[in-house]
């Protein structure tokens, strides 16, 4: 059974002026569907009208009931759009939404919250904005306390609570209240990694019980564990809609087809590292490894106005996170004055599916001739591992298990 059907919607919006006949547009069609159950079967917005800006042009995706479905996409893609959409905030201006059960939605810091009331009151607040009545939220108040950590301040005017406290508590509130639907947008880049690791916990909890989740992330890694398909948006289009690991690799090759250098510093420089690409263990896209584990090389031209000596090159790989995943340094005696090739070759590396981040550094003795943060970054693909676990860590290395029985 189908839990959200979304047929050709489009949403536009006016730039650079308020305008009431939008708002007033919303309400007449909300209530042409409320009276006669009519489809919003178009309007009036014409496609060659000046100051428009469609944030969605004719998106169209169905998805199932206990489904954990992921949007992904650039800043300005629609994702965000699409949210209110489905979580009722606005309507569309054409094309048709269907939703089956009660939708609780966590878009931003401290949705729905009334900064003069305190935790607990807003905590009764929210449960009845979703539908819920005093006796159910009762009954899972303490669970949602004890979930937000905020035992202490429940009975704090949620005005002096820091964005972490805030996304902590509207997030328990809207996972507690058993809603049928569950939207959730970046709800993952706040907080610390212990409230990362419940949030995880309690999504696989609500997966369980057969609930719909529709998610938002610019973290591969977050998206790689909790979904299982992916819609990847683009300029206002759906570009793509299909199984989680097949989606990201297609969407993570694009990026980093699209970058140009992001070069720290400015000035004239004695050498300049120019560019990088992958020259061995491609996949068939640019700079994207084959498979984790493949054998690589990895290129990087140096372009020197002057001659170096005492020269030292380092190459740091991390994941999105800006962690350090790993640090290859090399020596050598020096350089002439023009282009040269520097590559620093790997028998293997064992990274899982992924997007990662380069920096190189080019030292002459101790100091630093110039440094990189390189652009397209640098991506892992699936290699046919897609049943594997993405989440269990960074390094996907050949282990073996035995069983022996114990002699005394």
């Amino acid at each position: 059974m189908l839990a959200i059907s979304v047929e050709n919607v489009s949403k536009v919006y006016r730039l650079g002026e308020i305008d009431r006949s939008q708002f007033f547009g919303d309400i007449r069609r909300w209530c042409g569907r409320m009276i006669n159950g009519s489809r919003n079967q178009g309007s009036s917005e014409s496609d060659d009208e000046p100051n428009q800006f469609w944030a969605l042009n004719d998106v169209s995706f169905d998805i199932k009931e206990g489904e954990t479905i992921a949007v992904i996409g650039r800043n300005g893609a629609g994702k965000s759009t699409l949210l209110k959409l489905l979580s009722r905030i606005t309507a569309p201006t054409r094309g048709n939404i269907r939703l089956n059960g009660r939708i609780a939605s966590l878009l931003e810091v401290g949705t729905g919250f009334h900064y003069e009331l305190t935790g607990r009151d807003n905590v009764y607040l929210s449960g009845t904005i979703m539908g819920m009545n005093r006796h159910e939220i009762r009954a899972k108040f303490d669970q949602i306390v004890e979930f937000a950590g905020l035992e202490q301040f429940i009975d704090t005017p949620v005005k002096r609570y820091s964005n972490g406290m805030l996304v902590r508590l509207a997030f328990s509130v809207a996972a507690h209240l058993e809603p049928e639907i569950l939207i959730l947008d970046e709800v993952l880049a706040v907080g610390d990694q212990q409230f990362h690791n419940q949030c995880i916990d309690r999504i696989h909890e609500i997966v369980k019980d057969g609930r719909t989740i529709l998610l938002v992330s610019h973290n591969m890694s977050y998206v790689r564990r909790l979904s299982n398909r992916t819609l990847w948006m683009q300029k206002g289009r759906l570009l793509e809609f299909g199984p989680t690991e097949e989606v990201i690799n297609r969407y993570e090759a694009s990026s980093t087809a699209m970058g140009k250098g992001r070069r720290t510093g400015e000035g004239e420089r004695r050498a300049t590292i120019a560019s990088w690409r992958l020259v061995e263990g491609m996949s068939g896209e640019p700079n994207v490894l084959a498979r984790p584990g493949a054998a690589c090389a990895f290129e990087f031209v140096i372009q020197a106005a002057e001659a170096l000596n005492n020269c030292r090159f380092e190459m740091r790989i991390s994941d999105p996170d800006d962690v350090p995943v790993f640090v290859a340094i090399d020596k050598f005696p020096g350089m002439p004055v023009g282009s040269i090739g520097l590559v620093v070759s790997m028998p293997s590396l064992p990274l899982h599916p992924g997007q990662y981040r380069l920096e190189a550094r080019l030292f002459q003795r101790h100091e630093e001739v110039d440094r990189w943060t390189c652009d397209p970054l640098f991506a892992v693909a699936d290699g046919g591992l897609s049943h594997l676990h993405p989440g269990g860590g960074l390094l996907l290395l050949d282990h073996s298990f035995q069983i022996r029985p114990r002699t005394n």
